[in-house]
């Protein structure tokens, strides 16, 4: 076993009637919680306990706005602190940056990239990220439901890119906004831009993705990585309002932590969110998975790409990600312990997923 101080991610599986073991371990508080008003995330926040409250504070209702969109699913997790921005007070996300227009009483969704190329981003973009620059469409005099169909048009020329655009939660314009680039040959891969995201479809494997794969980079990444944004110190992950996380309660056989709480007959217990162990950078993911058991491992990450993986007892494998959101499935061959399965949303971070069990 690795030393107790090592900032871990335990999916640990209470089996003291199956194999004998004793529960004898404290337990890791949540990875996020609910706080007044809102919910405080720190997935993204570098660990330590740090993170970013989404809240509807002050009548900014970006904590109802985020459920009503979808959550972490449509959106991603927080990636900011509340600030102002072109005289609108935002928040980043790792997908999005929402924008509460006060007006209306409602958020929206700043078009990152083309914010980006207002500020003259886009040879950045092309040679940092591989984002084709924008192209002119003639569009006067045409009707916003022309327009529409024209921007939509440009995903033809992909139909895997096409099917990706429309694989998401909630309104596809919504959550990508509209094509601004022609599907566009960077190399090893397609790419096409639109307003607040960007998919590539790649031609032959990379470390992060299979020929094949479309995988999508995320606006509200980019535009923190670009260095536009005119507040920094809002970017910077703090300590929840309140202090640090509800304790959970010591795992017993007749109270189980929670991530043991699913385990049974025709309930697989859930997967957490790994820890990111260090600063973000790069357009990949990094995630260290370790083996800490007696029993072989196997899962199967699907999301932006796919992998499937089987590691034996002890063993540890380092991959390479696009960032994005993965269903995650696993299996040890234990008897009477159901497979277990959950959501990692992987930003372009380090991260670590050790499993072990408890004694």
């Amino acid at each position: 076993m690795r030393p107790a101080n090592r900032a871990l991610f335990t999916i640990v599986f209470l089996m003291s009637l199956v194999l004998g073991l004793l529960p004898s371990v404290s337990f890791a508080a949540s990875d996020d919680w609910d706080i007044p008003g809102g919910h405080f995330f720190t997935q993204t926040g570098g660990g330590g306990g740090l993170g970013y409250a989404v809240t509807d504070e002050g009548g900014i209702l970006f904590w109802s706005a985020f459920q009503r969109f979808g959550g972490v699913q449509a959106v991603g997790y927080p990636a900011s602190q509340r600030f102002q921005w072109d005289g609108f007070t935002v928040q980043v996300f790792q997908r999005v940056v929402f924008q509460w227009h006060p007006d209306t009483g409602t958020v929206a969704f700043v078009n990152t990239f083309d914010r980006l190329h207002d500020l003259g981003k886009d040879d950045w973009l092309y040679t940092m990220r591989q984002v084709p620059r924008p192209i002119q469409l003639d569009e006067q005099g045409k009707t916003w439901d022309q327009i529409v169909a024209g921007r939509l048009a440009l995903l033809d020329a992909a139909p895997a890119i096409k099917a990706k655009y429309y694989d998401v939660v909630g309104d596809p314009i919504q959550a990508n906004g509209l094509p601004t680039s022609a599907v566009t040959d960077m190399g090893n891969h397609l790419a096409l831009r639109a307003q607040r995201v960007e998919f590539q479809l790649w031609k032959q494997d990379v470390p992060w993705a299979k020929a094949g794969t479309v995988t999508v980079a995320l606006g509200g990444d980019i535009v923190k990585e670009a260095g536009i944004l005119p507040d920094q110190g809002a970017l910077e992950p703090t300590t929840a309002p309140g202090g640090q996380a509800p304790a959970q309660p010591s795992p017993t056989p007749n109270n189980p932590a929670p991530a043991q709480s699913s385990l049974g007959p025709g309930a697989p217990p859930t997967i957490q969110q790994p820890v990111q162990t260090g600063s973000c950078s790069g357009n990949v993911a990094t995630l260290v998975v370790d083996d800490e058991t007696a029993y072989p491992l196997s899962l199967s990450l699907n999301g932006p790409s796919s992998q499937a993986l089987t590691l034996d007892p002890g063993a540890s494998t380092n991959l390479q990600l696009p960032p994005g959101s993965y269903k995650v499935t696993g299996s040890m061959p234990v008897p009477d312990v159901p497979p277990f399965s959950g959501t990692w949303n992987l930003s372009n971070c380090p991260y670590n997923s050790t499993f072990f069990l408890i004694q």
